[in-house]
């Protein structure tokens, strides 16, 4: 049956990204010795695209076809056929734009391409293109007579990074680990992977410092040692020792650093295992190779090894078409690029694009951030059914976008609610390949982004996906700007505790890994990885033979667990599944609509929040003033030997809430206390909330810096302490200042006003709690209950109770305000575990710094219990 005919049977039943790109037709299935279908067994179909075949018409239509067809393997291009459709990505786009440049010498804007995704319709874009402005790597223009060789701003980058190393590392090794069985030549091997450093400089390029300044040096073909070595363990232990020993060897051998003033670039290690199976450790430095590399490196070292056992022993050299030029001939065109105007014009999109964003992600840690921590990597493995990629490429070809922006934008999606911040960045790397010819070089042409996602800011998700394609087509637009300087350029805080920028990063290896024969023998691929986590987080994710897509996520075991990983990345699954789903709705959802908790969470939460009695509305002083009605004359806290009746709590209280709202504490108005365990304290978290603001608790055993910092960053203007602790903090000995008359309220009252002589802290008001004036002034108020009348503005349910600072995981420490109706919803709920009766004692344990200490202090004042202060 011929494929239009089966394309157009499909075509009545299913929707359009449903029917296949192409047939092949099989006499049998290729199973796998279990009998289950094989699909990596299944051969490549041919790429023939959905739509009706139209010839072109133009020469730039004809241009466009062949270069479809070329880029994605398809093997006859419709000028209607949509460039995405075929399977191309980013990467191909870049590839294309640089196709095109040297055919025609336009530059075609990659937007363009987005925007008109056909030939027929590229082609228009293609006729309006302007001259190409980027010239043409010049061979060798990147090398002098002595050897020396122009290193690219990312080997500068790397290079620098590892002067900053007190101990070298392997943090920048790239390692690829096989499993060979059957009969190897090592001979051959050795010979191709010496041909290989022979014929990439960039392999041979070490760096030379002897004034600070890095500059590279070639090394002649031929000087450096064997770059296979290896080690024999047939003989020792059995088969499992074998292994694990085997194992354990290409671990060490894949972390081990390379010393950029003298190692070449690539070494292997072969490590016999079996009489006829060996497991393989290549390693490359990530200066003289990236993602990209892989596809060439295969490709090479499969043609290498072949030749080398064939006629071409005596000069591999020939087996392989020369190269148009080298590495270090790019990174001199870079270099000549950036200089004439290129890096600016990089540097004030990405200084735009990256103003204002948030440059820490506060992703909730299981550890505290220390700076000094070992970063010890965790791996989660991710995979996303075949169905669920289907939809997702679907979503992406209505929108506009590819599969890689669908991704992005799910990750996007599920950081924003795992940190609560309506902006996230994220780094991802582009392959920096535009020159033509590029694609035929090992090299670190790579190059990082900082997208900047808005998923708060998004009306639904259509509006998200096409915000995101914008900005990754913003930013593969001005990829040349490279990183570092852009985080110079940018100004951010460099901090040993985070990666500047960004903390996540996500790549998307649609290039991918290439194919690797070495002759008949059986090749699997063996996981080595190097231990150290770069990032907090690191998605890498890549399409699958079987129509699935699968990866990993790498992240700091010193900042999340195991468990926390595996559910964040249930909940990726479940996001990117209900991306899938929103393909085929006739409405698209909003992203309000969208669940980051799975079914089961959704049912615990509902059953933890069912409440079985109802929750009493109002604010905080009216309850505590009614309960002081009831118990006048029994004790409401305890301390040592004393006592403090609920009347004498409700009168001092009361006189404290008019004291500062003569100051101008009203609601949301931050005050500080920062009061050890004493009647004094309590009265001051009471007489906050009888004035209306909100309290912080400041714990007198904090760090100066750090309380400082938490008065500043709140707005507090008030601060209630003690003398000694105010001594201990600093902040003693100021003089007082009567307080100017424009602030008196008509209370006619002495304030006693301590200023600062920091000028960062924003208190202007310290009352002394055993200053003596101040007693004086507390005596003179009145005791009876505050009333709304009284209060700077109407205190209601949703102004806020209290401010209560995180521990500062993520480098400093965030504020986090609770209401009046949240507060009294909590102390609600753990009543029901823990009811409090009048009469119940109960100790005040947890710091004041803590949440747990407001339920521990007003779920027993509210309740008629005595709250115990340990002594």
């Amino acid at each position: 049956m011929e494929p239009s005919v089966l394309r157009a049977g499909l075509s009545a039943g299913l929707p359009e990204y449903m029917v296949p790109s192409a047939f092949v037709v099989l006499g049998s299935f290729p199973l796998s010795p279990s009998g289950k279908l094989d699909r990596r067994g299944l051969p490549a179909p041919e790429i023939t695209g959905v739509s009706e075949y139209e010839a072109p018409v133009t020469p730039d239509e004809a241009l466009l076809c062949r270069l479809f067809g070329e880029l994605t393997g398809a093997a006859r291009v419709s000028v209607t056929e949509s460039f995405f459709a075929l399977g191309g990505h980013s990467l191909l786009v870049m590839r294309l734009v640089a196709r095109v440049r040297a055919e025609r010498g336009v530059e075609l804007p990659l937007r363009s391409v987005f925007a008109h995704p056909s030939a027929r319709a590229l082609a228009v874009a293609l006729s309006q293109a302007g001259s190409t402005r980027l010239g043409a790597v010049i061979a060798g223009s990147g090398f002098d007579d002595e050897g020396g060789a122009v290193l690219s701003l990312g080997q500068e980058r790397l290079w620098s990074l590892s002067q900053l190393e007190a101990v070298p590392s392997g943090q920048y090794n790239i390692p690829m680990g096989l499993r060979l069985t059957g009969d190897l030549d090592v001979g051959a091997l050795g010979a191709a992977l010496e041909c290989l450093v022979d014929r990439h400089a960039v392999l041979r390029t070490v760096i030379d410092a002897p004034d600070g300044i890095a500059r590279g040096r070639v090394l002649p073909r031929g000087s450096f040692g064997s770059v296979l070595e290896e080690v024999d363990l047939r003989g020792s232990g059995g088969v499992p020792e074998r292994e694990a020993e085997a194992l354990s060897v290409l671990l060490a051998f894949a972390r081990r650093p390379f010393d950029l003033a003298c190692d070449v670039r690539l070494r292997a290690l072969l490590v016999y295992v079996g009489p006829e199976e060996a497991l393989l450790g290549l390693v490359a430095d990530h200066g003289s190779f990236d993602g990209s590399s892989f596809a060439v490196f295969g490709a090479e070292l499969s043609a290498l090894y072949d030749a080398a056992r064939s006629e071409f022993a005596g000069d591999l050299g020939s087996a392989l078409a020369p190269l148009e030029w080298q590495f270090g001939d790019w990174a001199a065109w870079q270099r000549g690029w950036l200089d004439a105007g290129g890096l600016e014009a990089g540097l004030e999109y990405w200084e735009d694009h990256l103003s204002g964003a948030p440059h820490i992600l506060e992703l909730p840690t299981d550890y505290v951030r220390r700076a000094d921590r070992a970063r010890i990597a965790g791996y989660h493995d991710v995979v996303i059914a075949p169905e669920v990629r289907s939809g997702l490429e679907a979503l992406a070809l209505l929108h506009g976008t590819t599969l890689y922006g669908v991704l992005l934008a799910g990750l996007g999606f599920v950081l924003s609610g795992l940190t609560r911040q309506d902006e996230v960045v994220i780094g991802s790397p582009s392959a920096g390949r535009v020159q033509e010819g590029s694609e035929a070089l090992l090299g670190f042409f790579v190059n990082t982004l900082a997208l900047r996602l808005a998923p708060g800011f998004a009306s639904d998700l259509g509006d998200y996906l096409e915000q995101v394609g914008g900005t990754v087509r913003d930013g593969l637009e001005h990829e040349s700007a490279p990183f570092e300087q852009v985080v110079e350029r940018v100004g951010v805080e460099r901090s040993l505790s985070h990666a500047p920028v960004f903390q996540v990063m996500f790549a998307w290896q649609s290039q991918g890994g290439g194919s690797l024969g070495l002759g008949d023998l059986d090749i699997a691929g063996i996981d080595l990885p190097l231990g150290q986590a770069k990032f907090d987080l690191s998605v890498s994710l890549a399409p699958d033979a079987d129509g699935s897509i699968r990866g990993v996520l790498e992240y700091d075991g010193d900042l999340f667990t195991s468990v926390t990983i595996s559910r964040w990345c249930d909940v990726l699954g479940s996001v990117l599944e209900q991306f899938a789903n929103a393909a085929n709705a006739a409405e698209l959802c909003s992203l309000g609509s969208l669940r980051l908790a799975s079914d089961i969470e959704v049912e615990c939460l509902s059953g933890f929040n069912a409440t079985s009695c109802a929750v009493e509305v109002g604010v905080l002083p009216d309850l505590l003033s009614d309960r002081a009605v009831l118990d006048a004359g029994s004790p409401a806290v305890v301390f040592g030997d004393d006592a403090l009746s609920y009347g004498e709590l409700e009168a001092r209280s009361n006189a404290l809430g008019r004291y500062l709202i003569g100051l101008g504490v009203g609601p949301d108005a931050v005050v500080g206390i920062a009061l050890p365990r004493s009647f004094e304290m309590v009265i001051a978290l009471v007489g906050v909330l009888k004035a209306g603001g909100a309290y912080l608790p400041l714990d007198p055993d904090y760090p100066e810096d750090r309380l400082r910092y938490m008065l500043g960053d709140s707005g507090a203007d008030v601060v209630i302490s003690r003398s000694d602790v105010l001594e201990r903090l600093g902040l003693g000995g100021i003089d007082t200042i009567p307080i100017p008359p424009q602030t008196q309220t008509h209370y006619p009252i002495p304030i006693l006003l301590q200023t600062l002589t920091d000028p960062s802290v924003i208190p202007t008001h310290i009352l002394c709690v055993d200053d003596a004036g101040l007693s004086a002034a507390l005596a003179d108020q009145e005791t009876a209950r505050i009333s709304n009348v009284e209060r700077v503005a109407p205190l209601r349910p949703e102004h806020l109770a209290y401010v209560i600072y995180t521990s500062g995981s993520t480098g400093r420490p965030k504020g986090v305000g609770n209401t009046h109706r949240g507060a009294i919803n909590l102390v609600a709920a753990n009543e029901q575990g823990f009811d409090v009766k009048p009469g119940d004692r109960v100790l005040q344990f947890a710091a004041q710094s803590f949440d747990v200490s407001f339920w521990e202090i007003f779920n027993t004042v509210l309740n008629g219990g005595t709250l115990v202060l340990p002594g």
